[in-house]
C-alpha cells in the first residue's frame, strides 16, 4: 500500500473533518458517513486499486474500484464509493495499491501549468447523522 497525499482541504462544512495534517490523514468524529474519491495512476502497475484506510482500527471501512494499468501513456483510477459508522474519533487517511511500482510517475504525471498546484487524489466526505 501506498499512502496518497490529500494537500487540500477544500470546504470543512461544519467541522466534519475535526483534524488534517496537510499531508494526508484527516480525522472524524463518531457518526454515520458516506464516502466518495478517486486516486489515479500512470505507467505500467498493472493492478491497482485504492482504500480509505482506518488507521485506528486497522480496517479498511471503503474499497476502491479494481483497475488495470499495463503501461504506456494513459492513466488509470480507481474509485471509492461507500458508507461506514463509527463510534468515536477515529483518524483516516487514503492508501491505493499497486502490483508493480513506476518511480516518479506512477502515482501521476504532472500538468505542470504554471500557479496551479497538482492533485492526483481526492475524497469528498459526508456526514449523515450522529451516533444515536
Amino acid at each position: 500500500d501506498n499512502v496518497r497525499p490529500l494537500n487540500y482541504l477544500e470546504y470543512n462544512w461544519n467541522g466534519i473533518v475535526s483534524a488534517f495534517d496537510g499531508v494526508s490523514r484527516f480525522n472524524l468524529s463518531a457518526g454515520l458517513y458516506r464516502v466518495q474519491g478517486y486516486s489515479g495512476v500512470h505507467g505500467g502497475v498493472a493492478g491497482h486499486r485504492a482504500r480509505l484506510w482506518n488507521l485506528g482500527d486497522g480496517n479498511t471501512p471503503v474499497i476502491g474500484s479494481s483497475g488495470w494499468h499495463p503501461g504506456g501513456e494513459m492513466a488509470s483510477s480507481s474509485f471509492l464509493l461507500g458508507s461506514f459508522l463509527t463510534g468515536d474519533v477515529k483518524t483516516f487517511e487514503l492508501r491505493h495499491y499497486t502490483q508493480s511500482g513506476i518511480s516518479n510517475t506512477g502515482f501521476g504525471r504532472a500538468v505542470n501549468i504554471p500557479g496551479v498546484s497538482e492533485y492526483y487524489a481526492g475524497i469528498e466526505v459526508f456526514k449523515f447523522a450522529q451516533p444515536a
